[in-house]
């Protein structure tokens, strides 16, 4: 008998009947019947309170959104090796979106290019075993604000080596692509996630797309999902947040067992494509 997934949920600014009226339906209909969910208050004084007693028996935590409060922020000071943690968000069909820097504002500001490709990796990595893509393919922003197609100096100097650097070492990523031209154009279809210089670069795309954006903290001790979203229907956004954060409960479950006793495999890489042998 599967056993049951433990996620807190700390309420924000929801009411709590709100909340259990969606989870109740959920166990009438037997869905996600083997979830098991436990409501801690909300406000601050809740917020604070999950995360004290997080990592006491729970798989994961749902943060649903507190007005004023930068809930990211707080799971990083809880867990000061997240100072520089890896965030996956997930938006629309955005699906899986991460930022090689959270430092600043400023478009031109890029991190060194050792630190840029180990970010690269943890991101593939991340979507692996968190959303079930064996060869994610990525695609990384350019630093330049303009759409004429010209690499900027911080492109020449960091993103382009970056993104051969980590190629040569197998991870299938491309670009740096005119972040406006690429969206116009769909291009973002034929890629599974996306690489944007800074949160401003990445908030300017993703307040395009209609749907729930659901950050995950990829490198957390247990699931950490925040729902940031324009949608104000509550129920739904709880409902969906759910949904999710058992698909990657479930999903990083499987990737473990199947990673145990890997079949062997090599890439090999031909016309900028990736295939495994």
């Amino acid at each position: 008998m599967e056993q049951k997934r433990k996620i807190a949920v700390t309420l924000g600014n929801a009411e709590k009947s709100a909340l259990e009226a969606v989870y109740k339906t959920l166990l009438d209909h037997q869905v996600l019947d083997h979830v098991q969910v436990t409501f801690f208050p909300g406000g601050m004084d809740g917020l604070e309170k999950t995360l004290e007693e997080a990592t006491s028996g729970f798989d994961a935590v749902i943060a649903m959104p507190l007005q004023g409060v930068d809930i990211p922020k707080l799971w990083r000071q809880k867990w000061t090796a997240l100072n520089d943690s890896l965030q996956v968000s997930t938006c629309g069909d955005l699906h899986y979106i991460t930022l090689i820097s959270e430092d600043t504002s400023d478009i031109g500001f890029l991190p060194d290019m050792e630190k840029n490709i180990m970010r690269i990796e943890k991101f593939s990595e991340a979507l692996k075993s968190m959303f079930r893509l064996p060869l994610p393919k990525l695609a990384v922003m350019s630093t330049s604000k303009n759409a004429d197609g010209k690499a900027s100096k911080e492109d020449k100097e960091i993103l382009i080596p970056t993104i051969q650097k980590a190629f040569e070492k197998l991870v299938p990523v491309f670009g740096p692509f005119s972040s406006e031209l690429f969206f116009a154009s769909n291009s973002h279809l034929r890629f599974d996630g996306f690489c944007f210089v800074n949160r401003e670069q990445a908030d300017v795309m993703i307040g395009r797309y209609d749907g729930i954006n659901i950050l995950f903290e990829a490198e957390a001790p247990i699931v950490l999902a925040t729902p940031m979203t324009k949608i104000t229907h509550i129920e739904d956004i709880f409902r969906e947040t759910l949904y999710k954060v058992n698909d990657v409960l479930r999903y990083q479950k499987e990737y473990a067992e199947l990673s145990k006793n890997p079949l062997k495999f090599e890439l090999k890489r031909e016309n900028n494509e990736f295939q495994a042998f």
